[in-house]
């Protein structure tokens, strides 16, 4: 009897395990996901909740950011390490289908994309988008295929414009959604394109929704060992609309 009992338990949790792994939950490994807004079912409570949480986070960034400046910078003022000093922020961010709580849905805008204009409004600083010549599917199965192709193969998707000249600037603040664990390699080929980063302070944030900065702070401090890399800034993709 308690043979059975366990072979049930065990298999439900099995399940359960799939069942995380389908949706990159806790895992290593994220997807092209940058969940949307999911409408008005959180009550006003936990909208003013969920959007205490995410300027805590955000402060805690800025902190952060000003703590590694003022002990790297010694004529910085330690109450305002930022002032005199050019901050660029730097993000990636796809739009069109994206997986949520279990529904395909559209996302006009991605939330990185959201989350480093609301950095900006706080720090300050050139915004930059890094956008790629060739755009990926709109579907959310073809882009997550594309991206996975990508990082097996260490591609380096061709980007759009001009770079800003990375080396004018004393801080980079640096913005993605975890694809695959690690950042999407139009990331990676706007940090090799923009030449070195030694000397510089970079910090890099995240959306996701279940896997966090998976491996892409180390990927980032193999990119730039030169460079001052801090650590990430998880956010989840659900939270930035409320």
């Amino acid at each position: 009897m308690n043979s059975a009992k366990n072979y049930k338990t065990r298999k439900i949790t099995n399940l359960k395990n799939i069942q995380n792994k389908r949706e990159g939950v806790g895992g290593k490994r994220g997807s092209c996901r940058e969940a949307p807004n999911p409408g008005n079912d959180s009550t006003p409570r936990q909208e003013k909740k969920e959007s205490q949480m995410i300027m805590k986070k955000l402060l805690t960034l800025i902190i952060g950011l000003m703590s590694a400046l003022t002990m790297t910078q010694a004529e910085t003022a330690p109450n305002n390490p930022l002032a005199g000093k050019k901050v660029l922020i730097a993000y990636y961010s796809r739009t069109g289908q994206n997986y949520v709580s279990g529904d395909i849905v559209n996302l006009s805008v991605g939330n990185t994309a959201a989350l480093a204009k609301k950095i900006h409004a706080i720090t300050g600083g050139d915004l930059f988008e890094i956008r790629t010549v060739k755009s990926y599917p709109t579907d959310y199965h073809e882009a997550t295929e594309v991206a996975q192709k990508e990082l097996r193969e260490k591609a380096r998707p061709e980007l759009i414009g001009d770079l800003p000249d990375v080396s004018s600037y004393d801080v980079v603040i640096l913005g993605y959604p975890n694809w695959w664990g690690t950042m999407p390699m139009a990331v990676y080929s706007f940090i090799e394109k923009s030449g070195n980063l030694a000397g510089k302070t970079i910090l890099p944030f995240c959306t996701h929704e279940g896997s966090g900065m998976g491996n892409s702070v180390r990927d980032l401090k193999k990119l730039c060992p030169a460079a001052t890399v801090l650590p990430g800034l998880p956010i989840k993709g659900t939270r930035m609309y409320k």
